[in-house]
């Protein structure tokens, strides 16, 4: 879609394309059909379309050939039942993939164990249990790798900068979002960069910075216009 296709568009072109190799003779093997699925659940999800993305999820995941990339895609899927409202069904299916990763080594394992157990944090402060889920994302820190990670850098600290508000420890607030702005920043996350000032703008506003409340919202403002 950022060579020109809309979400909408991109969906479409996709779903013909798969229906169309699920009738040739020589269908694409199982790991080129589950890197599809998983795009169209992307694109199921970012259009509402709730139902279809977990259907398309269950698909990568039945597909997956490694543990690693099973856990992860298992991880997006729990990412959709959050998104129903259906938190317990999440919190298991976050369970069964960190199952998967028992005894694997590798960066690629750790790093997976760790964005998983981000969302298990991220369910913690759902709950309201705040201070729980800023220990368990203090702890994922200590073990992410120094570097290449910015963007699970920026679901931490935005997970822990959340929590920290709602206890009302602003200045670690302001800390932690300010840390997530400059990871999603790095990876060029607009969405998420947009979200952050609005969130710091918020901030602002509680600690009567009015000012830097305007500037926060006004460059939020641009960057969802920009996006369309």
């Amino acid at each position: 879609e950022r060579a020109g296709f809309a979400p909408v568009e991109a969906r479409l072109a996709l779903s013909e394309a798969l229906a169309s190799d699920e009738r040739a003779d020589t269908p694409l093997p199982d790991a080129e059909r589950a890197e599809v699925e998983v795009r169209l659940a992307r694109l199921a999800k970012q259009s509402g379309d709730l139902v279809e993305a977990a259907e398309r999820f269950d698909a990568a995941i039945a597909r997956s050939q490694s543990p690693v990339q099973r856990a992860g895609r298992m991880r997006q899927r729990a990412q959709v039942d959050r998104a129903r409202g259906e938190n317990t069904a999440s919190r298991a299916r976050l369970a069964q993939a960190l199952s998967l990763l028992v005894g694997v080594a590798g960066r690629e394992a750790l790093v997976t164990s760790i964005a998983i157990r981000c969302d298990e944090a991220w369910l913690k402060y759902s709950d309201g249990a705040y201070e729980d889920a800023i220990e368990r994302i203090e702890a994922l820190l200590r073990q992410l790798p120094d570097d290449g990670e910015h963007a699970l850098e920026g679901d931490l600290f935005n997970t822990s900068g959340a929590a920290a508000f709602r206890l009302g420890d602003y200045e670690r607030a302001q800390h932690d979002y300010r840390r997530a702005l400059a990871a999603f920043e790095r990876v060029g996350n607009s969405l998420s960069v947009s979200a952050l000032c609005n969130n710091l703008g918020i901030l602002a506003w509680r600690q009567g910075d009015d000012r830097a409340a305007i500037q926060h919202y006004q460059r939020a403002v641009r960057i969802k216009a920009e996006r369309g």
